[in-house]
């Protein structure tokens, strides 16, 4: 089951980019629902964005180490599980700081759309580099397109991305898409005009 939808997950990337972030992941899906339920949202923006955005490739790159260093399994899977929560949440084990990790994790994510998912998940850094790659090779078959000719300017679209994948540039007066970081949601496109390749 776990490697046919590793295969699976690695094959949705290279096609359609993190797709499985934005559609199949059940942790992400947790903390989706948390995010609508909580009245209050908190926004990260600028130095602070870009900065927390790099962690998840950190996280993604600890996680890698520990992999190849560690011969002692047991001690590689608790490591491993401070920094991801999945296995905390979904198998009700772990020692005490990943159930801390996961609570704050549940708690910002409640407040900031998509937090875990945009700073700290290792597996989405994994798909955004895979994406990229499969973008650069031409793979990709699927992704989602704002309308850059008919562009009314109202940012919409930018507004409405959970992953602030959107950028508006004032001179060219268009949107553009962060493919690496899109989640393949489908909240942005325009009801005016869009195209989906």
């Amino acid at each position: 089951y776990w490697y046919s939808l590793v295969v699976i997950a690695i094959g949705l990337t290279i096609i359609a980019g993190r797709f499985y972030c934005g559609w199949l992941c059940p942790f992400g899906a947790i903390i989706e629902v948390l995010f609508r339920l909580v009245p209050v949202e908190w926004k990260v923006t600028g130095n602070a964005d870009r900065f927390l955005r790099l962690l998840k490739y950190v996280n993604l790159l600890i996680l890698l180490i520990i992999a190849f260093l560690f011969a002692n399994q047991i001690l590689a899977i608790y490591l491993a599980g401070i920094i991801e929560p999945f296995a905390t949440l979904f198998r009700l084990s772990g020692g005490l700081i990943a159930w801390l990790w996961l609570i704050l994790m549940l708690v910002f994510s409640s407040l900031i759309s998509r937090f875990y998912c945009r700073y700290f998940c290792p597996l989405g850094a994994f798909f955004a580099v895979l994406s990229g790659v499969s973008s650069f090779l031409k793979l990709r078959q699927l992704s989602v397109n704002l309308p850059q000719e008919n562009c009314k300017g109202c940012r919409s679209a930018q507004e409405t991305c959970q992953m602030d994948a959107i950028s508006y540039d004032e001179e060219l007066k268009k949107p553009s898409i962060d493919g690496n970081e899109c989640i393949m949601c489908n909240a942005c496109v325009c009801p005016v005009k869009s195209k989906k390749l």
